[in-house]
């Protein structure tokens, strides 16, 4: 997508009509075949409320009764006559809970008219916990939040990613592949938002550890925000899309992102997908390869005048299946 998740906040009406023609591209595509899953940007929608003080019942109500809603779900009706059992998979944040604590960063999966997924952010990156602008925190139930996990049209499991929860997948090799320090505020049920200790972190990480070797995805879906530019996301590509490839036995890992200044214009720019990435990448260091998967197409959405306002990149993946889900 053209623009960014913040500064200025994107506002719902005009994500409303972004969301309508990118479904006209997608119907245009037919002639393809069946297509599994979209996937948008993170915080494509903003929400007034912030939903992680809520149990996580009270959340997918919330959701569900959410201005963006009723656009979604008409999207994925007109989706579903062409392409059955397709997944939209959108990034909705929040505002800030107060000036000194941000609010929800959140992707949600919906699939033949209902909401199927859901996760909030549980791993901040060091940006986010500084007093520069309200702290990101998070809840230990969001850890291992059994939502995050949706089962495709193609019966391959994805786990859905809220930006750099996609480092986190990294822990599932060594908890020192994910970064730790930047947890640093946290909120249990019923108490308020707490200083979260060095000591307290390691059973954090076993804690979603232990839920990626349970529950082994086939794919990872992440809802990254934003990048300032094609090309300045070679960081994301190398250590987090590449890394969360290798830690997980090279599944592939496809991210979508709001580019800020002009969109990515040829297939080899910016595709922020890999796959089949060996584990000895997590063990180069600084000498990390990128490992990039190419899109087959790029599909841009104009807008009313013209403006390419989104480009839609089509991806086939094709990967050992079914994986071996033994321990």
């Amino acid at each position: 997508m053209l623009g960014t998740d913040r500064h200025p906040a994107p506002r719902t009406s005009q994500r409303i009509a972004l969301l309508e023609r990118v479904t006209e591209r997608l119907l245009e595509l037919a002639a393809i075949g069946p297509v599994d899953g979209v996937l948008f940007p993170g915080g494509y929608f903003r929400l007034k409320s912030v939903l992680g003080l809520m149990p996580i019942d009270d959340r997918l109500t919330a959701l569900r009764h959410s201005p963006p809603t009723t656009a979604i779900l008409a999207a994925l009706d007109r989706l579903d006559v062409v392409f059955p059992g397709i997944t939209l998979v959108i990034g909705i944040d929040s505002h800030a809970l107060d000036r000194w604590f941000a609010g929800d960063q959140m992707v949600t999966a919906w699939q033949r008219g209902a909401l199927v997924g859901y996760a909030r952010k549980a791993f901040p990156v060091w940006t986010e916990i500084h007093h520069r602008a309200p702290m990101v925190w998070v809840t230990p139930e969001d850890v291992d939040q059994p939502l995050r996990l949706v089962r495709l049209r193609n019966d391959r499991l994805a786990i859905l990613c809220a930006c750099y929860d996609g480092f986190g997948l990294r822990a599932a090799v060594d908890p020192r592949f994910a970064d730790q320090t930047s947890i640093r505020w946290i909120r249990e049920p019923g108490q308020p938002i707490r200083w979260f200790y060095a000591a307290e972190r390691p059973s954090y990480i076993e804690r979603w550890a232990s839920f990626l070797r349970a529950h082994p995805p086939d794919l990872a879906l992440i809802a990254i925000h934003h990048f300032a530019r094609p090309g300045r996301d070679c960081y994301w590509q190398r250590h987090g899309i590449a890394g969360a490839s290798a830690a997980l036995d090279g599944i592939p890992i496809l991210g979508a992102a709001h580019f800020r200044e002009h969109l990515p214009a040829e297939r080899h720019v910016s595709p922020l997908v890999s796959a089949d990435v060996p584990r000895a990448h997590l063990f180069e260091g600084h000498f990390r390869r990128a490992h990039p998967i190419f899109p087959l197409r790029l599909i841009p959405v104009l807008s009313a005048d013209g403006r390419t306002q989104a480009v839609i990149r089509l991806f086939f993946l094709h990967h050992r299946f079914p994986r071996s889900h033994d321990p």
